[in-house]
This record gives structure tokens, C-alpha cells and sequence, in this order.
């Protein structure tokens, strides 16, 4: 993760999966309902995404007296369906698909609430850097400095290589909500790269415990090229976590002729904590 331009963060040598799924069903829960006829429309996403909702959604108006009305309401709802197919689309990595679903629905209803930070996510996740930046500041805008937006946010800074920036978003996500279990993991690492390592341990063990702050850090020495520094972390952990696999890994290492092969192989395991909330 050190070098963005050739992993682009994508793998977590060891430490975190970044888990995309997590993050899209979370939007799932926190969005509301814009209107009950959603659950009658909803059956048509599967098939057709939100391309036929207009004529699903005339069906279900009864009364013609008020086609004035009713239109704007399907409009609405027309593009919260188109959010809610993006939203499954982006949970199976069809970013394309869901980037265009997710435009629709801005065109649809250019007021519409809680697409910015999920084009923001799917933007960085394409590599598209400046479209991301401009869809995070819509969508801390949008949600008062949400602090699920500020996690991601920071992360991102952080995969950028702004770790000024990444520091500032993650502490004021914690500022909100001093137990955001991501956003200290995330903040370990901005720290960690920083080479503020008592800092970082200390994000990281409120987030998971001292053996796997340890372990984590341990990984990151390694990934520097700090061997000795990462070998007596990792013995750390070992002794007082076995199940957090670092015998494995120090196994690994004292069997392995360079750092670099020590940093790209699945061989040495890793820990599944996820990078995103």
C-alpha cells in the first residue's frame, strides 16, 4: 500500500481486505423509503434497472384527475429506484453499470440525497481521481460531515498519498464517534506511514486489541522494510494471539530472501478486518 500507483489500495498486504460489500449494504440500511409504491416498483429493477419505471409507476396512479401531481412523485421515485439498482449493481462490482444508473437518477431528481458518496466510491475505485474528489466534498456537503463519509474520505486521501489531509478527515470523523472501529484502523495506518508508530498502535489496539494492533503494525514495519522492527511486533502478537496467525507470517519471513516477496504473497496471511465501515 506504500506504492498507490502500482496496488492502488486495492490489496492490504495482509492487514485489511478492502471490503466494497460491506460498505454498499451499509447504504442500503441508512437511506429511508421515498414512498411505499418503491415496494411495488422494486420488482422491475431486477430485469430492466429503472429504464421501465415510468410505465410501472403510471399503473400504479388510479387517478387520472391528478396525472399533474402523480408525475412528480414518479420522477422521485423513478430515481430512487435508479440509486437502489446501483446499489446492488456497485455490491456486485458492476461499476459501469452502476456509476450510469446512479447519473440517472441525479438527472432524474437533481436534489436527490445519497448518491454523491456512492459515485464517490465507485469514481475512486474506477481510478477517475478528480471526479471522486469532487463527489466526496458534494457528499460531506450533503451530509454535514457524515462520519461514514469522512472514514472514506480519509482513505482515500490516504491511497492518494495525502496523509495531512487523510489525518484530519479520519480525526474528525472521530471526533463525532470516537468508537468508529474503520476510521481508527484507517487512522493507524495515515499514522503508521507517517512514522508516528505510538500513535498508530494506539488507533489500531482501540479498534482491535492490542495482539492485532501489534500484528498490523508488524505488517506495515515489514511492508517499509523494517524487518527487525516488524519481526519483534509480529513476535508480540504471536505471544499473545496465537489464532492471529503471526507465527505463519515469521515463519514466512525467516524462509523468505527478500522484503518485497514478503509483501505481495498471500502465503503469509492475513487479517480480514476490512478497511471500510
Amino acid at each position: 500500500m506504500d506504492s498507490v500507483a502500482a496496488e492502488g489500495c486495492s490489496k492490504m498486504f495482509f492487514i485489511f481486505t478492502k471490503s466494497t460489500m460491506v460498505r454498499f449494504h451499509k447504504f442500503t440500511q441508512s437511506q429511508p423509503s421515498h414512498s411505499i409504491r418503491l415496494g411495488i416498483l422494486i420488482a422491475a429493477l431486477h430485469s430492466s434497472g429503472c429504464a421501465m419505471l415510468h410505465t410501472a409507476a403510471s399503473a400504479v396512479a388510479t387517478d387520472a384527475s391528478q396525472a399533474t401531481a402523480p408525475q412528480s412523485i414518479d420522477t422521485k421515485t423513478q430515481a430512487e429506484a435508479c440509486r437502489r439498482t446501483a446499489i446492488e449493481l456497485a455490491a456486485h462490482e458492476k461499476d459501469d453499470h452502476a456509476i450510469a444508473q446512479l447519473e440517472r437518477a441525479r438527472e432524474l431528481d437533481p436534489r436527490i440525497k445519497g448518491v454523491a458518496h456512492l459515485l464517490a466510491v465507485l469514481y475512486d475505485r474506477q481510478g477517475r481521481i478528480d471526479a471522486a474528489e469532487r463527489e466526496y466534498v458534494s457528499a460531506l456537503k450533503e451530509t454535514k460531515n457524515s462520519p461514514d463519509v469522512l472514514n472514506d474520505y480519509g482513505y482515500y486521501l490516504y491511497c492518494r498519498d495525502e496523509l495531512a489531509r487523510a489525518e484530519k478527515a479520519l480525526r474528525d470523523c472521530l471526533e463525532q464517534n470516537e468508537n468508529h472501529k474503520t476510521a481508527n484502523l484507517n487512522l493507524g495506518l495515515v499514522l503508521a506511514k507517517q512514522g508516528k508508530d505510538d500513535e498508530s498502535f494506539a488507533a489500531f489496539e482501540k479498534a482491535v486489541g492490542p495482539a492485532a494492533a501489534h500484528h498490523n503494525l508488524g505488517m506495515l514495519k515489514l511492508r517499509a522494510g523494517r524487518q527487525a522492527e516488524g519481526i519483534s511486533h509480529l513476535q508480540e502478537a504471536a505471544e499473545n494471539d496465537p489464532s492471529l496467525n503471526s507465527e505463519s507470517v515469521l515463519a514466512f519471513v525467516s524462509g523468505s530472501s527478500t522484503i518485497d516477496s514478503i509483501a505481495s504473497s498471500d502465503e503469509a496471511g492475513e487479517i480480514d478486518f476490512s478497511a471500510r465501515d
